[in-house]
């Protein structure tokens, strides 16, 4: 999901990542987006329908492949960066001290607030400039990154890794999900998507609900291709940030093509 959806106010201030250089700082987070504010990314998300039952399978296949990397604590702080409709939010909440969430969509962090934000542990962060993705408030021991950073432009991605480097506390880790190598294609995704419902029986589901989406989501890349990025590439990245990239044996969605990566402060 994209900084390009975010509804975060020109006048809104911003606190720059230490890693920063001075001359490379937006003074809002909409400074390095202005170009594609209203994009069509931004169409398809806020008007994207929430399939429950099928955003319950992929929640849950999610967080089961995650307590595989990460042995999630009761005592810990996790952000949920690009929460979406907040099902995966949900769960995270059942198992850790307490959740932030934030999406640049409006009609994302409605959906959140409605599938998470009961939930006396859960946090629903309505704005980029918000004192919890700044730096202001408790560190967080976990960053959840999952299916967002192919939605950001270099320079986006280049700057949240700075910002998620601040945001961690000491032995924190930040995971990186399903990104996209410079090799994907789209068909990739359709297949995966086929044999993931078709093992869950859910696949009738799939072709009366999903494929429309299917093909918002392709007009959507035609018009703004998604944002690839190399492993090397991603090492660079996050060593600029301050951060150690171990790149993981599985993507954790079940799009086995992607990427996913685990990062420590240096």
């Amino acid at each position: 999901m994209t900084l390009a959806r975010s509804d975060v106010s020109r006048e809104a201030s911003w606190t720059p990542p230490r890693h920063v250089t001075p001359d490379a700082r937006p003074q809002t987070l909409d400074a390095c987006a202005t170009d594609t504010a209203h994009d069509a990314w931004s169409t398809y998300w806020n008007t994207l329908p929430f399939r429950a039952e099928l955003c319950r399978l992929e929640a849950e296949d999610f967080v089961a492949r995650l307590a595989t990397v990460v042995a999630l604590q009761p005592q810990w702080r996790v952000l949920d960066f690009g929460c979406g409709f907040g099902t995966i939010t949900a769960l995270l909440a059942c198992a850790v001290g307490e959740v932030c969430a934030w999406d640049p969509s409006p009609s994302m962090r409605a959906w959140a607030q409605r599938n998470a934000g009961d939930r006396a542990n859960v946090q629903i962060v309505e704005a980029s400039s918000d004192r919890r993705l700044v730096g202001d408030a408790e560190p967080y021991d976990l960053i959840v990154v999952n299916s967002v950073i192919q939605y950001m432009s270099v320079r986006e991605r280049r700057l949240w890794l700075c910002r998620w480097r601040d945001l961690l506390a000491s032995g924190g880790r930040i995971v990186l999900s399903d990104l996209v190598s410079p090799r994907h294609r789209m068909w990739h995704d359709v297949t995966s998507l086929w044999r993931f419902y078709e093992g869950h029986g859910r696949l009738t589901d799939v072709l009366r609900q999903r494929f429309g989406d299917l093909r918002r989501y392709r007009r959507a890349r035609r018009v703004r291709r998604l944002s690839s990025v190399g492993r090397e590439e991603l090492r660079r990245d996050a060593a600029a940030a301050g951060l150690a990239v171990e790149l993981l044996d599985a993507n954790l969605t079940y799009r086995p093509h992607r990427i996913a990566a685990l990062l420590r402060a240096e």
